[in-house]
């Protein structure tokens, strides 16, 4: 368990004080991100992400995350049967809601540990197909299950359907069916040249197969025989179909839409206005489709002949990476390429013009150039804000783009496994520089005046005197070498590892550890005015003033999410999370006024994790009289806890009504303020 983090601060000389009790902290976008799953009742839809639920009333137009009672995120499918709606989650059951997702139940603890599928219903029978657990059944309302697999040969269940009275499970080795509600399962194969089933749907007699990599099938006689109807079908990886009327719509992995009016005889590709054509899921809401994709939710009023994206809301875009100047905010996101916004983010455009590749892992800006780095060796060039975008990787591997850098009119990329090339053409060809380079798994790059650094993963730290020509290692004193993270500040090199934070005065020649305060994994580091900020593993942001040696939390307030970025401009903070876009705070609310810790002071809480209770110690004693305040994530004050006297001896906390999660414990007295993380965990 991680030892809490402690802190005492008191006046000293100038500056700057960190006020970390009520962080300020807010989502801005931009919006989108993978939808998973898609939902639609009545005015009512639903959308299924990593970051939860999200519920819209008003056709896409605005969205709102519904996550009360959802103690697992991660939601795999959404299913509505009558009043009821079921959330799926990858690996934690699955949840139950009765008022329109406002609030949500865990559904029984016989899936507590068990990924979910999809949910099919036939009259009071309701059937979950899992990942690796075949199919139950529920015969009272979800209060019972029991699983039914007899002659059901593969466990993992892609897709569950009812057709009349029998039940059809799709699997990466063919189609089975049962007659008797699961109590015994057959395989009907017969014609299926792909067996790889993705999605199953059912219309009047008809019943639908896609496939991945053999495209679309149908049985007419319950799955007896099955003909493939790929007619136009150009890409047969198909991820979801769903029929609305006489058409059917048929989502592919890469390829957008298709669409048949014909049963199946031929199809047409209808990807107009799509701008991610990653398919998901399709529901209807009376004349309306919505689609999930992996860059959000798309709209078409009129059979697929145009698509819109309604994702206003919708926070849970997978950040990357910043470059951020003054007013004007570039972000990369890992499934859907380029944002920028000219206005602190308060308004988003996406800019993926001449973007070949979309899944960004690195940016650098070089006076009026942005160069972002992206997958399968792809790096790309702007030069009028996004505008356009030019592919500058001439000769370079078909390897990931992880870290970018200049020095003069070179461009650096650093790859894993593959190390560092340069170019001093822009772009036109590359070069390999790894010579001395003794590990080129290279994560991060940092320049030091003329000198060029390289973090990697399990070698530690090497300089370059020469431009890359050849490399030197300097690990004296760093005791980790997967280095995650590189920085300058000040002619200071910082290099975050799973030991923490280590400084270099000497371009990596000596080595110090600068932990007091940090006991994790540090990620990512950034500075502002010679202020440093990590972000370690565990989803925590601390700062480092620059005339102090002990770090302080400031993230309390900030999703429990995993942060991969964070960058400043002159007013505002902004990270970048995985799942839940970018979220930003004003600079002001976190470096006012320096203060140190005392040695005399101590505050602890134990045990931790816990479930129904915590005790909390103060040392030495005092006569002083203390309020507490409980906070979760969003920065929400949920427990107010008043205490006469603290100091020596334990005081013993409720946290019984408390569900399940991260929680942090606050307090000041005269001339301190304390924040410490606790987790309950039942």
């Amino acid at each position: 368990m991680k030892k809490l983090t402690k802190f005492i601060l008191i006046f000293v000389l100038v500056v700057c004080r960190i006020n970390c009790l009520m962080a300020q902290w807010k989502p801005i976008g931009p919006f989108g991100g993978v939808v998973g799953s898609i939902a639609s009742n009545t005015g009512y839809l639903y959308a299924g992400t990593s970051s939860g639920v999200f519920l819209s009333t008003n056709n896409g137009s605005s969205w709102s995350l519904m996550n009360v009672g959802l103690t697992n995120t991660n939601i795999s499918t959404i299913s509505i049967n009558g009043s009821k709606l079921y959330a799926g989650t990858y690996s934690g059951g699955m949840y139950v809601s009765n008022d329109n997702g406002n609030t949500w139940t865990f559904v029984n603890n016989v899936f507590r540990k068990i990924g979910i599928s999809s949910f099919a219903y036939d009259g009071n029978n309701i059937f979950v197909g899992t990942y690796e657990h075949g199919v139950f059944l529920s015969t009272d309302n979800g209060n019972s299950w029991k699983t039914v697999n007899n002659g059901l040969t593969n466990s993992l269940i892609k897709k569950l359907v009812v057709s009349g009275n029998d039940l059809f499970a799709g699997t990466d080795t063919g189609i089975f069916t049962s007659s008797n509600k699961g109590n015994s399962w057959s395989l009907v194969n017969n014609g299926l040249s792909n067996l790889n089933i993705t999605a199953l749907t059912v219309s009047g007699s008809n019943i639908y197969a896609g496939t991945f990599g053999g495209g679309m099938f149908v049985s007419t006689n319950n799955g007896g025989n099955w003909k493939a109807i790929n007619n136009g079908l150009s890409y047969l990886y198909i991820s979801t179909i769903a029929i609305n009327g006489s058409n059917i719509y048929a989502g592919t992995y890469g390829k957008g839409m298709f669409v048949s009016s014909t049963n199946g005889a031929t199809w047409t590709n209808v990807n107009n206005g799509l701008t991610n054509t990653n398919i998901t899921s399709i529901s209807f809401d009376l004349n309306n489709i919505f689609l999930g994709t992996q860059a959000g939710v798309f709209l078409s009023s009129n059979l697929g002949k145009s698509w819109a994206s309604v994702n206003s809301g919708l926070i849970n875009l997978e950040i990357s990476t910043f470059d951020i100047k003054d007013s004007n905010v570039f972000t990369g996101s890992f499934y859907d390429g380029v944002f920028f916004s000219s206005n602190y983010g308060n308004s988003w455009n996406r800019v993926n013009d001449g973007l070949s590749n979309i899944k960004i892992q690195s940016m650098h800006s070089a006076g009026n150039k942005i160069f972002v780095g992206a997958t399968e060796g792809k790096i790309f060039c702007t030069s009028n804000n996004g505008i356009s975008w030019s592919l500058i990787n001439g000769g370079f591997p078909k390897v990931d783009v992880i870290a970018l850098t200049t020095i003069d009119s070179i461009i650096f990329a650093g790859t894993f496994l593959s190390g560092v090339f340069y170019t001093n053409n822009n772009g036109s060809s590359w070069t390999a520089a790894n010579i001395g380079l003794t590990n080129t798994s290279v994560i991060t790059l940092a320049v030091s005046g003329k000198n060029l650094i390289a973090g990697t993963y399990g070698g530690g730290v090497f300089l370059s005197t020469n431009k890359g020509l050849s490399w030197a290692e300097m690990n004296d004193g760093l005791t980790n070498l997967n280095v995650y993270t590189l920085i300058v500040v000040d002619k200071k090199l910082y290099a975050g590892t799973d030991n923490g934070v280590f400084c270099s005065t000497n371009d990596g020649k000596l080595w110090t550890q600068l932990n007091n305060g940090l006991t994790n994994k540090v990620e990512c580091l950034a500075s502002k005015s010679n202020n440093i900020f990590a972000v370690t593993n565990d989803n925590q942001i601390f700062f480092l003033s620059e005339n102090s040696s002990s770090w302080i939390p400031v993230g309390v307030g900030l999703p429990d999410l995993r942060i991969n970025s964070i960058a400043f401009n002159e007013n505002y903070i902004y990270v970048g999370t995985f799942g839940q876009s970018v979220w930003v705070r004003p600079l002001t609310d976190i470096i006012t006024e320096i203060k140190e810790r005392p040695d005399d002071l101590n505050f602890s809480i134990s045990p931790n994790p816990s479930s129904e209770y915590i005790n909390i110690t103060f040392l030495p004693k005092s006569t002083e009289s203390l309020s507490l305040n409980v906070q979760n994530t969003l920065g929400e004050i949920i427990k107010e806890i008043y205490l006469e006297n603290y100091g020596a001896n334990n005081k013993k906390i409720s946290i019984a009504e408390l569900p399940s999660g991260v929680y942090f414990l606050s307090t000041k007295g005269k001339g301190w303020r304390i924040t410490e993380k606790f987790v309950v965990r039942r």
